[in-house]
């Protein structure tokens, strides 16, 4: 019955076609796929967190996951700014994706990322020049495009904000990953939904660290935003991972 599918609009106006094969799919129950790929969100298959004050750095073994299609994304804040972390997993280096200073330049915060990250327990180590205080939450996501891992960084002003709120340029399919850095580790910070909260790597006191959320694309711009229990000096950056 299925070469009816093809003989059928031999005998049809062009005009009719498109009609003719629809009928016929509909009497056959047959599905056609969605136009556009159907493309899914980057799923995530392992995370982690890891902070401290007065530190060089840390050495953190864990299970990163397997699956197709991976990569890996760290979201990181720190203090003071004057040097950048180096940050590898299994030995091979993350790339720096975006940084952004506030806080008078005194604190910085950003998003490293590697393409294929080995599966299975490896090490993340992140190493700075000088002592820091910084927090970390890391990311293993499988479904995501090899050619172009991410999208455009948006950040929002730093301030002594309560409500801080982010909009980011988005497609329809992406995972959108946000980093919330704040000094004051005794408030409570409070993903909105539909954002789900990845990890609170606030290193504690007045120390610098971070917050991080995740959550589907809303379309062609994604707003995060985040209730935190009493203004705070903050700083909120998000991106957007794209599918495969």
């Amino acid at each position: 019955m299925g070469i009816l599918k093809f003989i059928l609009p031999l005998f049809l106006p062009l005009s009719c076609c498109g009609q003719a094969e629809a009928m016929f799919d509909a009497l056959m129950g047959y599905t056609p796929a969605p136009s556009g790929g159907g493309a899914a969100v980057p799923i995530i298959v392992a995370t982690n967190v890891v902070k401290a004050t007065d530190s060089f750095g840390a050495t953190n073994s864990f299970d990163g996951g397997s699956g197709s299609a991976r990569y890996l994304i760290v979201s990181i804040a720190y203090w003071p700014a004057a040097y950048t972390p180096t940050i590898s997993w299994n030995g091979v280096s993350l790339t720096a994706i975006t940084n952004i200073t506030w806080e008078s330049g005194a604190a910085e915060q950003g998003f490293w990322g590697l393409l294929n990250p080995a599966t299975g327990s490896n090490s993340l180590k992140i190493a700075f020049g000088s002592s820091h205080d910084w927090g970390a939450v890391s990311y293993f996501c499988t479904g995501v495009s090899q050619s172009t891992p991410v999208g455009v960084a948006s950040a929002q002003t730093a301030g002594s904000l309560s409500n801080p709120t982010n909009v980011i340029t988005t497609v329809a399919t992406d995972l959108v990953i946000d980093c919330l850095a704040a000094l004051n580790n005794s408030q409570t910070y409070t993903p909105t939904s539909p954002q789900n909260l990845g990890g609170n790597a606030i290193s504690g006191g007045n120390n610098e660290g971070c917050c991080s959320s995740y959550r589907s694309s809303a379309g062609s711009s994604t707003t995060n935003a985040w209730t935190i229990s009493a203004a705070t000096t903050c700083a909120l950056i998000g991106i957007g991972l794209h599918s495969q």
